[in-house]
This record gives structure tokens, C-alpha cells and sequence, in this order.
């Protein structure tokens, strides 16, 4: 599965699709087990093969190697999000259960929120700390100044008999350069 998941990240169609052939079940099961007012399962269905495509896009092989687990998850906040815009009751069809308000759907719409954030953030916090391992020592010294020891830019200028607006610059150069790394690998995961 992970040199289908490479091809297709890397737009293989054919790999595309037999991956989305692979999750046809979870696709086809997800579908027919909730019911979200004003929808019918045709489009459950869509929403469910977009969120398997999204995963596709965004795992990142590096990080992580349960690529099945990440598209169940996928699937399912995806589902949970649409729940949630259409503030509607929501029947879970399998073998005639009570409908669940809203109230209680919410509560698993935000643990599963919360574990997708927390995700983001780790694999956010992680290349910000590789990027910053790579970078040159005057770099790294300058962030451990003024970001953890919170010197003002001030103290650091006069500390390295640099000129105030030096070290603005300097900040602008780092931030600039941790902006682009750490958002390209955001985009790519």
C-alpha cells in the first residue's frame, strides 16, 4: 500500500484509484451508516470518497505509518463536519438505534476535532524543531534569545553591538524563513 500511496501522491491516477478501490468498503459502510437531514446517501457518499482523496494529499508517509487509520479518521470528521453545519438530528442507520440529537453528536465532533488539531500541531511543532536543528548557530542563538529568553530586540542589539534595526531585519529574515519551511510542510501533509 505505501508504493500505491506514493504514486498517487505523487498524481498517478491509476494508484489513485486503486487506493480509493481499497477503501470502497469503509467508503460504501460510512455512506449507509449515517443519515444527515437534507442529504441522501449518494452524497454521504461523495462526501466520504473527498475526504479519501483529501488523506491521500495529506499523509505524510515520514510521520506516520497507519495510513488506514488516517483515512477512517478522515472520513469521519468529514462526516462529523457536515453534521455539524446542518445543526440537524442525526439518525445512526444500523438496525433500527435511536436518533441522537445534535447535543450528543457534538461531543464526538469535538474529541475527534481536537485529535485532528492536535495532530496538526504535533507535525507542526516537530518540523519547526527539525527546521530549526538545520539551521545556522547565530540563527538558532537568536531564536533562543528572543523567543524562550524573550529578550527585547533592543537588549539583543546592544548585547551584539548591532544596530537596532539589524536585528529587525535579522528577526524579519529568521521568521521569514521558518514561515515558508514550516508552511510547506503543512501544504504537503
Amino acid at each position: 500500500m505505501k508504493e500505491l500511496l506514493i504514486k498517487a501522491k505523487q498524481g498517478d491516477k491509476v494508484s489513485m484509484e486503486k487506493l480509493l478501490n481499497k477503501f470502497e468498503p469503509l467508503i460504501k459502510k460510512s455512506s449507509k451508516q449515517y443519515y444527515i437531514n437534507g442529504y441522501e446517501q449518494g452524497d454521504i457518499k461523495q462526501l466520504a470518497y473527498m475526504a479519501t482523496l483529501k488523506a491521500i494529499k495529506r499523509f505524510d508517509l515520514e510521520k506516520s505509518n497507519s495510513f488506514p487509520l488516517y483515512v477512517k479518521r478522515t472520513v469521519q470528521n468529514s462526516i462529523y463536519k457536515e453534521i455539524k453545519k446542518s445543526k440537524e438530528i442525526i439518525s445512526y442507520n444500523k438496525g433500527n438505534r435511536e436518533t441522537k440529537e445534535n447535543s450528543e453528536i457534538k461531543n464526538i465532533e469535538d474529541k475527534n476535532v481536537e485529535l485532528e488539531e492536535e495532530i496538526i500541531k504535533k507535525e507542526t511543532r516537530e518540523k519547526l524543531i527539525n527546521l530549526i536543528n538545520k539551521m545556522a548557530n547565530e540563527e538558532k542563538e537568536f531564536i533562543r534569545e528572543i523567543f524562550i529568553e524573550e529578550k527585547s530586540l533592543k537588549e539583543y542589539a546592544e548585547e551584539k553591538g548591532l544596530k537596532y534595526h539589524q536585528v529587525v531585519y535579522f528577526k524579519k529574515k529568521v521568521l521569514q524563513k521558518i514561515e515558508i519551511k514550516v508552511g510547506e510542510g503543512v501544504a504537503k501533509s
